[in-house]
């Protein structure tokens, strides 16, 4: 039988759990609010480290708001529900003030991007299946198994809609059991054009944000960067570039994408593709084939970030870098990795409402 505690909030940490300390123990509780107390159960232990969801809210805080979502208490995927946008975004700005203490850098130089649409804006979703129990949907960590989400308030409507269709079918007539595993994931998506696809390997027609709108404020902002910053017809490295997205509308002499592609992209938009494994060894030798003499570097790597960043920077030395993480702690390690840039700006640009995600945007330049 799971632990019963008692509760009192004191903070939220940076992946918006309610941390609660007592007799040397820390505990950190999903959808909670600063000051808010109450029972919780444990759900997982690592020595004086506890994990778990609240059981009952005594005291409430002012901030809390009902979920508009009917599965949010048990999905596993949002975390802010319980509370207005405006604070939400105050959160996810304590949690990135927090990174950027490892960089030192100063509260003015961080702009807000705020979402337009808090709900139904992701242009996919990825859900896990189990065609023996016939379960779709989200795996919720507390109760440790699948759940049905056919109400998710965070997918384009038009995925939603076919969500709610695909919930009245039997899972086995969506997927065929002869060409895919008894458990893995289902992915429903929308490319640029509008056109649907289901059951598809993840990112099927290549990454995309899952943002349309916010994936706009991001081009913006590099392409008004890039304009104040950079010099004209700068040679761009492109690194962890995909299919070109954050470089397609920069003006430049050269635009070189790398990144580890099963088909490379023909050329476009003046951009030239190429397929390399950017964590291996002989990494940047490889790029310095073929852009030894890069004026901007613009990297987006994913949530893991990218370690060789100094070594990368010190190499090549640009005379400017910009670059762009979906995680926060990961961006402050790799940018204290380099030496002799200074940061000129910082943007937060909330790409994923309800949930602690967020993009980051640095620019810096050579000193």
């Amino acid at each position: 039988m799971r632990k019963k505690i008692k509760f009192h909030i004191d903070h939220l940490d940076p992946l918006a759990q309610g941390v609660y300390k007592s007799d040397g123990d820390i505990f950190f509780i999903s959808k909670t609010l600063p000051g808010e107390t109450g029972t919780a159960i444990v759900t997982d232990n690592k020595k004086n480290i506890h994990f778990a969801y609240p059981d009952n809210i005594e005291v409430m805080s002012p901030e809390r708001i009902f979920p508009l979502c009917p599965h949010y208490q048990d999905c596993s995927s949002c975390h802010y529900m319980h509370t207005s946008y405006a604070q939400e975004t105050l959160f996810k700005q304590k949690a990135l003030y927090k990174h950027l203490q490892k960089i030192n850098c100063p509260h003015h130089q961080i702009f807000v991007h705020h979402a337009h649409d808090r709900f139904h804006y992701r242009n996919r979703i990825q859900l896990h299946y189990d065609l023996a129990r016939e379960k779709l949907g989200i795996i919720s960590r507390h109760m440790n198994e699948i759940i049905p989400i056919p109400d998710c308030q965070l997918v384009h409507k038009d995925i939603s809609d076919k969500l709610k269709a695909l919930y009245q079918m039997k899972l086995s007539d969506i997927v065929d059991a002869s060409k895919h595993p008894p458990q893995g994931h289902l992915e429903l998506a929308l490319n640029e054009t509008g056109k649907m696809f289901i059951n598809q390997p993840y990112a099927y027609e290549g990454f995309s944000q899952v943002n349309a709108q916010q994936n706009h404020i991001l081009l913006d902002l590099l392409s008004q960067a890039a304009t104040k910053y950079v010099k004209n017809n700068p040679v761009i490295l492109d690194l962890f570039g995909g299919n070109g997205n954050l470089t397609h509308h920069i003006e430049a002499s050269q635009r070189h994408v790398f990144d580890l592609y099963k088909k490379i992209p023909a050329p476009k938009n003046g951009q030239t593709f190429y397929s390399q494994d950017l964590y291996a060894k002989d990494a940047i030798n490889q790029l310095a084939k073929i852009c030894p003499h890069p004026d901007l570097i613009i990297l987006d790597p994913p949530r893991s970030g990218f370690k060789e960043l100094g070594l990368l920077v010190k190499n090549f030395k640009p005379d400017m870098v910009f670059y762009v993480s979906c995680n926060p702690a990961t961006f402050a390690r790799d940018l204290s990795s380099i030496e002799n840039y200074s940061v000129l700006e910082i943007h937060l640009i909330d790409f994923f409402p309800c949930t602690y995600h967020f993009e980051t945007f640095g620019i810096l330049v050579k000193q």
